[in-house]
């Protein structure tokens, strides 16, 4: 690469156009808005969330931007920041060998180390001594340096974090709490693993979090340009931030040990990174790190009300109040469905009896003929006798009877099973018993039920005729209509007889689901109301857009 000039790879950069560079933000006027979320959090006694929005606010307030370095442990990113900030303010090393993150902003030259266990170490100078601090993960969680190096100046703040490759899980929680202050990622890669999964994946989720990314490729001093033209290298990363959806602020291609290799973008990184980090401090940043925060919050409250591997998921009590609904709804709709086949069976057959014309004219007269036939003063031609007189009562008897059988056979008998044949067979209730059982409706008395109807007493006149015959009438419909019911009572015995097996199931289904209803209840209960309560908490911080708009 030592041919390579320098004008060549300055085209190779890619960087963020130098007119979205801006001024940073002030954004104190969003502190009110930080310190309801705070108290919010402490309201849940959610005390992670609560460190962080008080850092967020302490940030804010301080005017701060914060620029978090990440990367393996091998990268150079300690070299990196000691040579942007002109000192040798940390220790580097390629061996893992610190846990905990490397703080420097402008001040006073002294250091604090805080400790495991809450203590604070203050050195006045900054010596060996704080090196051996940074490498002392051990008993140390963060170390703070303050600096009076100019690149300090306007709250420009510098972290440096643990490798992303440590197996220690106390490195990834210090990264990852870093990570959430930081206005600006800056990613310094290995120039011989730049493109692995472990960084690709790292990056890729700090561009899904909303965060701005910067990646370094340092040591590009290993390069042979003879083996591999730098155009194509760089080509190659290019398509793979393409391919994982990586957006970058910026990829500077530089070697930190040595400055005046050919190429070098170390300079111009130097120069734009207070730029980019400058453009990176606005409200709708704060505003997705605010968002971050209630996301977490809410991973969080999740977490917590599911205790034990006894407790119920949201999904799980959602699904089992489901089916008891559904359960109750298929048993109600079954017992409905009974019962509207009882009550519309016993309605149509009511409707028969009740409706059928089966005294008409004719038959009437023929009555009143009968009733004319029993009066004391009945006659049979000039010369009557008593013989004769019985046998005319016999013969006008019989043809009125005959006619009324004719009439309530069609009118109401036969219409009468029909609708129960019909009915039994469209609910499987039909066989021999079910046959049989509509022949009840077989006849309504006959003779003996005609003469029945005869009020003693009565006067056997054309007037009384008129009323015999509306008794008959009503005796022949209240007759079906006591056999219609006792029919109804038999068909919904047998109904519900038949649907038993399956309203027992069911019930035994729901019954068993009934156990853990009440605490489904609550798990979804808690559920909405914890919905509501981030939907809140999110509406907060959408003031903040509001606020932008008005600007």
């Amino acid at each position: 690469m030592r041919n390579m000039d320098q004008a060549r790879c300055e085209r190779m950069v890619r960087r963020v156009p130098t007119d979205v560079m801006t001024e940073k933000q002030d954004l104190t006027r969003l502190l009110p808005i930080v310190h309801r979320l705070r108290a919010s959090f402490a309201a849940r006694k959610d005390e992670q969330r609560v460190e962080r929005s008080e850092l967020m606010a302490q940030k804010w307030m301080n005017r701060q931007v914060v620029l978090a370095f990440a990367g393996h442990f091998s990268a150079g990113k300690s070299t990196l920041i000691n040579t942007l900030l002109g000192r040798e303010l940390l220790p580097s090393s390629p061996l893992p060998t610190s846990a905990n993150v490397v703080r420097m902003e402008f001040g006073y030259p002294h250091a604090e180390a805080f400790t495991a266990s809450g203590e604070v170490i203050t050195l006045t100078n900054l010596s060996e001594e704080v090196a051996n601090l940074c490498r002392d993960g051990e008993h140390i969680d963060e170390v703070r340096i303050y600096s009076d190096t100019s690149y300090l100046q306007d709250g420009y703040v510098l972290i440096d974090t643990p490798g992303v490759d440590s197996t220690d899980p106390r490195h990834a929680e210090h990264t990852q709490k870093i990570l959430y202050l930081a206005n600006l990622v800056v990613y310094v890669a290995d120039y011989n693993h730049v493109l692995s999964d472990m960084n690709l994946t790292f990056m890729r989720s700090q561009t899904d979090s909303g965060k701005q990314l910067v990646l370094v490729v340092n040591q590009i001093d290993k390069h042979n340009d003879f083996e591999l033209p730098f155009e194509e290298f760089v080509a190659g990363i290019e398509q793979a931030l393409a391919q994982w959806r990586i957006h970058c602020q910026g990829v500077y291609y530089v070697s930190a040990l040595d400055h005046d290799f050919p190429g070098n973008q170390l300079e111009l990184l130097q120069n734009d990174l207070p730029k980019l980090s400058r453009a990176a401090q606005t409200v709708v940043q704060a505003q997705s790190d605010l968002l971050t925060l209630i996301h977490e919050h809410d991973a969080w409250l999740s977490q917590t009300h599911t205790t034990s591997e006894e407790e119920m998921s949201v999904q799980v009590a959602d699904e089992l109040l489901s089916s008891y609904t559904k359960l109750s709804d298929q048993i109600e709709q079954e017992q409905m469905r009974i019962k509207q086949q009882i009550e519309e069976f016993s309605k149509q057959l009511t409707a028969i009896p009740a409706q059928a014309i089966i005294m008409p004219y004719d038959t009437t007269e023929l009555a009143v003929a009968y009733i004319e036939s029993l009066s004391e003063h009945f006659r049979v031609g000039f010369f009557t006798t008593a013989a004769k007189v019985a046998a005319e009562r016999e013969r006008r008897l019989e043809n009125f009877v005959k006619d009324l059988t004719v009439r309530v056979e069609a009118g109401i008998t036969l219409h009468l099973q029909q609708v129960g044949m019909q009915t039994a067979r469209d609910t499987g209730l039909l066989n021999d018993y079910a046959a049989n059982r509509f022949s009840v409706f077989h006849t309504f008395g006959g003779v003996e039920f005609v003469q029945s109807c005869v009020a003693d007493g009565a006067r056997r006149d054309r007037d009384y005729g008129y009323q015999f015959a509306k008794r008959v009438e009503e005796a022949i419909r209240d007759g079906f209509l006591g056999r219609v019911r006792e029919v109804t009572e038999r068909f919904a015995a047998e109904l519900q007889a038949q649907a038993r097996p399956l309203l027992e199931e069911l019930l035994v289904r729901r019954a068993q689901l009934e156990q853990k209803r009440q605490q489904a209840s609550a798990v979804v209960a808690i559920a909405r109301e914890q919905e509501q309560w981030i939907n809140s908490l999110r509406a907060l911080v959408k003031s903040a857009e509001e606020m932008e708009g008005l600007e």
